[in-house]
């Protein structure tokens, strides 16, 4: 049985038999939701997708470093130089250091995790490491939205005295 293209169900005895909890894109329920688990991960899946969308046949791919300018400003620039607008708005919304801590967190934890889970192909290098967003993020990002929909439905009013 096939969950998704190029990826073999385990038939002795590595997940369950019946492998109800594993969705069409590949990942059990378990996976989803560690992968979105995160605010980071999250934002990532939010400016790839956009990204993707939007994204230029010739160069499909972002740098770890224009992710984090992504995250930053809500969106990826690849005008193929270095933008004096987006510069400005990465500082006026974060100091260097902590655009250091936020570039190290997805080059070292997010992105690898994203890639794990199947929804990038992430190329680490020592310097100007790149991901490609793959046709998966699409599902991801509508499952991403549909879960922030019925989180925000859901949310209890502020005013409202809880029992517990």
């Amino acid at each position: 049985m096939r969950v998704c293209d190029n990826v073999e169900m385990i038939t002795d005895g590595g997940s369950p038999a019946n492998h109800a909890d594993v969705t069409p894109h590949g990942l059990s329920l378990d996976e989803l939701l560690e992968v979105l688990s995160t605010r980071r991960r999250r934002d990532a899946i939010r400016v790839l997708e956009a990204h993707r969308v939007k994204s230029n046949p010739q160069r499909t791919y972002v740098t770890v470093a224009e992710l984090t300018d992504g995250i930053i400003v809500g969106r990826i620039d690849l005008s193929g130089e270095r933008n004096s607008q987006t510069d400005l708005e990465v500082e006026n919304k974060i100091d260097a250091n902590s655009r250091k801590a936020l570039y190290v967190s997805l080059k070292d934890n997010h992105v690898p995790r994203l890639n794990e889970a199947g929804l990038v192909d992430y190329r680490p290098q020592a310097r100007g490491s790149t991901l490609q967003p793959l046709p998966t993020l699409n599902t991801i990002t509508d499952v991403l939205k549909k879960l922030e929909t019925l989180a925000e439905e859901s949310a209890p009013e502020p005013w409202v005295d809880r029992p517990w």
